[in-house]
């Protein structure tokens, strides 16, 4: 019971000012047991644990574990270590609690050794080997073996001489372990009493496990004690594992909700900071109101707020601030709070005209002793001197923007705004710019804006990272996480001179003004969280730096704290042998490589970049992946250098191993003689070969020669006797010929040679033709023969007569143009050529306009025109051909358009337009008409015709065509003409009259 209360006492009254952070790892994190008796490392950085059951290794990524198999010899001889030792050579060595010796060989393999006796212990020579106690000797390996030495010889240490200056202070103490650190602390190792340090100041600090704390020891049986070699001090526990204290830890301070220490501290954000002149440290929560440190309580206490009780908002702090008259200004979000002594003094929107908003972010005071307000809403300001609030010059303009942080530099008001970057209100001009992401900073929303008095620079956290710009220069840098950020959330930023230090959503870090070289603080590493919250960053009169965040306060001195990082020892397995050579030999034929890098460093660095290269092969240093493990194939033969450093700019550390990769067997001076004879071999053969193949293949040519020569004597012959026919009919075309340049000198152009043949058919053929049709028709005996001989003379007549009819075309008399209604006219002319068509078995389509109107036109020549158009169309389309026309009105013009994929007419398309009768009528016609003919064809058959249109108007005479169907009245004729009764198609009424038109005629028409 007596020692129970010692150790209360001790805890409640020292452990207070513990600040030494500490990382456990218990079988949680992979650890074989929870009691740990002793900790070594070996050479290449890795811990080596030994614990009750097994021994671990880690390597500051994970615990592999070694534990003794009955069926495997090169195991561990027992599971319960006793004790670890590294000798000269680098060898861990282990003694069980059996009295096993084993030797650790690597690839996870040992060596065990056995003695005459049990032995009972085992330590360090004075030249580093290892010493074996047994019951009755002592044994030192050397050069391989253990040999038996003199008592006399070994230097004894006597571990009470530590020991005696923490036991004058407290003798009842059963101390385990002593260590003494590199700064000269000592460090005491107790059986139930947790941690003890004596410092190089002499003062005595106690470290207990504390469930509350979450980087204290995690029990207070300590075995042993361990300085591995980064400096780092570990701890093994009984029941408790393993703990780390971080270098460097204890000069970060912490402040957080703690049952004992702080019990009145909420479990809640810290959102602001400050310090009152009496050096006290207040505290504003998100919802839990101001807290502020009590000397005599030894604890931080709440400062009341009468008004919280009826309205919350009172207790919602934003933002803290210690004025020059010593008073303590608090921004909620009902209003500020003005604190003196014991007393204060509530500010609220509503009342005061000069407040914009009640939710206050920032305030800041300037020379002048005026405090600046940044409001969720505007800005306030507030004069120390005459104790009120005034307004200024450009402040309604600042209303529409939500302030989180407000600073004055010369006659500048600078704001960080929630949505809209900073604005910069300029008292003297009211003028007021804006320094957004248009003008290159990485966000709108800024939490925070520090000036740079020496450079006129702005620094800028937003929620895009950190820029840096100059009203001068513009953006000067933007720095991001790619930049080596912690987070690209900004919330705080302080400056200590050379350094700017801000906080993060995931940490702390320092920029260093003169090249921006971003240093980022393991968060970790004995931080209250990594998570660090807006607005709350504080730095007092002497320069220490204040951040709180989600589970507390840390603060430090910058000037003190420095970064732990250093650098990795690197382990390599090649080929997966851990005792890789220094100088590695390959045949080619195995010339595959596999590497694995294991970085160990304690404590473990969230980044550390190691860079490879393997020289012969890779030309560049290579960042190693996360994977660690590296392969190469197919290597070349010839001399490789394995290297490794650490850090882009860092230097590369000795070379790990050379690797050799003999010659492949083509590479041989062996390989290069075989081949050479091989080759000449293989001429030899080639040349016996060659000539034996020539003279069969010369055989076989004469043979071949005499019988070509017989066939080709034969086919002379033969030539002759044509050649002889050739000649002869060379001869009768040369006559010809003659005849033909006579005949040639005669015709004077294409119109001579149609008009002579024309003028010989009408000539000749007319008058018996019309014989065979007079004997034809006198023939009275019917029968089929007689019928078909009659239609088909009767045809050729009429083709004659039409041809004959051409010549006639010039000779119709004068343009006489008639009002008439067009469709009727075109379609009459389509369904003629339609029949046509059909008889031809032609896939005929035709497009016409139907527009309802008169025009003044010749309908006789256009009548005559279309029928000689279609005329040689119709004549070439070939069977199953497609045609296509299209009539239509365009700009006062009749466009008749004709598309044929007819291959016949378009082969014969040239002889038709050069030698064809219809045509040369056609194109007087044409003329008559002022029309226009268009020849497109190129892949297809394709043609135009453009005929002007003249649209009938009232003063255009119309001729009454008089049908007899509708003739009842015997007055409409007159008496002075003669009547001729006209048998035509409706659609010829209009050509026919124009044909017959005679002022001493009256006509009458009927459909035929």
């Amino acid at each position: 019971m007596v020692i129970r209360l010692f150790v209360i006492c001790l805890i409640t009254l020292q452990s207070f000012g513990q600040q030494i952070k500490f990382e456990n790892f218990t079988t949680n994190q992979g650890l074989s047991n929870n009691s740990v008796i002793d900790i070594e490392n070996d050479k290449d950085g890795g811990l080596w644990i030994a614990t009750w059951d097994g021994l671990n290794y880690y390597d500051g990524h994970k615990f592999k574990i070694f534990k003794h198999s009955f069926n495997s010899p090169k195991t561990i001889s027992s599971d319960y270590i006793m004790k670890l030792i590294k000798d000269k050579s680098g060898f861990i060595w282990l003694i069980t609690k059996e009295g096993h010796i084993n030797r650790y060989i690597g690839n996870g393999e040992f060596e065990k050794f056995k003695f005459k006796g049990i032995p009972q212990s085992i330590q360090l020579s004075q030249k580093g080997n290892i010493l074996v106690q047994t019951s009755t000797n002592y044994y030192e390996f050397r050069e391989g073996i253990f040999d038996a030495i003199l008592l006399d010889s070994i230097k004894k240490i006597d571990p009470n001489d530590l020991k005696n200056n923490l036991l004058k202070k407290y003798p009842k103490l059963i101390i385990n372990d002593v260590l003494k650190d590199k700064a000269g602390n000592i460090w005491y190792a107790t059986r139930k009493n947790g941690l003890y340090i004596i410092t190089n100041k002499n003062k005595i600090q106690h470290f207990t496990s504390d469930l509350y704390l979450p980087y204290s020891i995690t029990s207070n049986e300590i075995e042993t004690l361990h300085k591995d070699v980064f400096g780092n001090i570990w701890l093994g526990q009984k029941d408790g594992g393993l703990s780390m204290a971080y270098a460097g830890s204890e000069k970060i301070n912490t402040i957080a909700p703690h049952p004992i220490k702080n019990p009145n501290l909420p479990t809640e954000t810290i959102r602001t900071i400050t310090k009152d002149v009496n050096g006290k440290i207040w505290l504003g929560y998100y919802t839990k109101g101001l807290y502020c440190y009590n000397e005599k309580s030894h604890s931080y206490e709440k400062f009341r707020i009468k008004e919280a009780a009826f309205i919350p908002d009172w207790e919602r702090i934003r933002s803290l601030f210690t004025a020059s008259d010593g008073t303590i200004w608090a921004g909620t979000y009902k209003g500020i709070i003005r604190i003196s002594g014991d007393k204060y003094t509530c500010y609220e929107a509503e009342k005061i005209k000069e407040l914009p908003n009640n939710r206050s972010y920032s305030i800041y005071e300037d020379e002048k002793k005026q405090l600046w307000i940044g409001c969720w809403g505007g800005v306030a300001k507030f004069n120390l001197v005459t104790e009120k609030f005034e307004s200024f010059k450009g402040q309604n303009a600042l209303n529409k923007y939500h302030i989180r942080c407000v600073k004055k530099h010369k006659q500048d008001l600078i704001l960080a705004t929630e949505n809209n970057g900073v604005i910069v209100l300029n008292l003297d001009t009211n003028k007021i710019n804006q320094i957004s992401t248009n003008q290159g900073i990485l966000g709108n929303s800024v939490y925070s804006v520090l000036i740079d008095k020496t450079t006129d620079n702005y620094w800028i956290a937003s929620l895009g990272g950190i820029s840096i710009f100059n009203k001068k220069k513009s953006l000067v840098k933007n720095s991001t996480e790619a930049d080596g950020l912690p987070s690209h959330m900004v919330y705080g930023l302080i400056d200590t001179g050379d350094k700017v230090w801000i906080s993060t959503t995931k940490g702390i870090a320092s920029i260093a003004k003169n090249n921006f070289k971003i240093t980022s603080y393991n968060p970790n590493h004995g931080w209250q969280a990594p998570e660090f919250s807006e607005g709350a960053y504080y730095k007092d009169s002497k320069g220490n730096l204040f951040f709180g965040g989600v589970n507390g306060l840390n603060y430090f001195n910058p000037n003190t704290f420095h970064s732990t990082n250093s650098n990795a020892k690197i382990k390599l397995i090649v080929d997966g042998n851990e005792n890789y050579l220094a100088e590695i030999e390959k045949s080619f034929s195995n010339n595959e490589l596999e590497i694995e890098i294991i970085p160990i460093v304690f404590p473990k660095e969230s980044k550390v970049e190691i860079f490879y290269k393997l020289e012969g092969r890779d030309k560049n240093w290579i960042l190693l992946k996360d994977t660690n493990t590296l392969e190469y194939a197919n290597l070349s033969s010839g001399d490789y250098r394995f290297s490794i450093k650490q850090g882009k700019n860092g230097l590369p550390e000795p070379v790990f191993f050379t690797l050799n990769i003999s010659k492949a067997f083509y590479e041989t001076i062996l390989f290069y003689v075989l081949l050479s004879v091989c080759i000449l071999f293989g001429c030899i053969v080639l040349i016996y070969f060659k000539n034996k193949t020539a003279i069969a293949q010369q055989k076989y040519l004469e043979a071949k020669i005499k019988s070509r020569t017989k066939v080709i004597e034969s086919q002379k012959k033969d030539l002759e006797a044509i050649n002889e026919k050739l000649d002869k009919k060379n001869r009768k075309i040369e006559e010809q010929k003659e005849k033909l340049l006579k005949l040639h000198s005669n015709l004077k152009s294409e119109s001579f040679e149609i008009e002579k043949f024309k003028t010989f058919m009408l000539a000749e053929f007319q008058d018996p033709i019309a014989k065979i049709i007079e004997i034809s028709s006198a023939y009275k005996k019917d029968n089929e023969t007689q019928r078909d001989l009659v239609f088909q003379s009767n045809r050729l007549a009429n083709l004659i007569s039409g041809w004959n009819y051409l010549s006639y075309v010039k000779d119709i008399g004068a343009v006489k143009k008639s009002a008439v209604h067009l469709f009727p006219v075109l379609k009459n002319s389509i369904e003629k050529l339609k029949k046509e068509l059909q008889r031809n078995q032609v896939n005929f389509n035709c497009e016409i306009d139907k527009s309802d109107s008169f025009v003044a036109i010749d309908v006789l020549r256009l009548k005559l025109l279309l029928q000689y158009f279609f005329n040689d169309i119709s004549k070439y389309s070939e069977t199953d051909s497609t045609l296509n026309i299209e009539m239509g009105y365009e700009n006062n013009y009749l466009k008749v358009t004709v598309v044929s994929d007819s291959v016949i007419l378009k082969n014969n398309w040239y002889n038709i337009l050069h030698y064809s009768p219809y045509f040369k009528a056609l194109h007087v016609l044409l003329e008559d008409l002022k029309g226009e003919f268009f020849d497109n064809s190129k892949d297809e058959f394709k043609s135009t015709l453009q005929i002007p249109l003249e649209l009938a108007n009232e003063n255009l005479k119309i001729k009454e065509t008089i049908s007899w169907k509708h003739f009842n009245d015997q007055d409409q004729l007159s008496e002075d003409k003669e009547l001729f009764l006209v048998f035509s198609d409706p659609s010829d009424y209009t050509a026919a009259n124009q044909v017959l038109e005679n002022n001493n005629h009256q006509l009458l028409f009927e459909n035929s």
